[in-house]
C-alpha cells in the first residue's frame, strides 16, 4: 500500500531570514500532514473529543534535506513504521518531498493515545485499533514489543 500524501504550499509564513523555510515549518507541515491522515480515515477532532482519545505526540525527530521556498509545492507523505499489537504506541515515518520528488525531510514521530479524561495512556477503542490496522505501513514496518 503507498503511503498517504497531502500537498501543501510555502506560504510567506514558513519564510525566515534567509529566504527559505524555517526549521519549525517542517514539522507544522508533518503536523498538518498527520491531521489529514487521521480526518481521512475518520478521525477528526471532533471524533477524537466524541471518543474522550487523544493523539499524543512523544518524540519528534527531523532530518533537514533541501531547503523548501517561497510558493513551493511540497508533498508530505505519512505511513505506520512501527506499532503496538493493541495500537497503544506507534510510530509514523513521514517525508516532506520537493515538486521533483526529492525528499527535503525526514521526520519520525513516536505517538501514544490517552484518555482524555483520566490523561492516562490507553488502548484505543476496537474501531480505532480496526483504523489503525489499515494504515498504510512503511516496507520496514515492525511491531513494537
Amino acid at each position: 500500500m503507498d503511503p498517504f500524501s497531502v500537498e501543501i504550499t510555502a506560504t510567506w509564513d514558513d519564510i525566515d531570514m534567509n529566504g527559505h523555510a524555517r526549521n519549525t515549518a517542517y514539522s507544522e507541515y508533518a503536523i498538518h500532514g498527520r491531521i489529514a491522515f487521521f480526518a481521512e480515515r475518520g478521525l477528526t477532532p471532533d471524533a477524537f473529543r466524541t471518543l474522550g482519545l487523544g493523539p499524543v505526540l512523544l518524540r519528534e525527530e527531523l532530518l533537514y534535506k533541501r531547503e523548501i521556498f517561497m510558493l513551493e509545492k511540497v508533498r508530505v507523505t505519512c505511513e505506520m513504521k512501527r506499532a503496538s499489537k493493541d495500537f497503544r504506541k506507534f510510530t509514523f515515518r513521514q517525508e516532506i518531498l520537493k515538486e521533483n520528488g526529492k525528499v527535503a525531510a525526514q521526520v519520525t514521530v513516536d505517538w501514544v493515545w490517552i484518555d482524555l479524561e483520566s490523561r492516562k495512556v490507553v488502548a484505543p477503542p476496537q474501531d480505532v485499533q480496526e483504523k489503525c490496522a489499515a494504515f498504510p505501513r512503511s516496507e520496514d514496518f515492525e511491531w513494537w514489543n
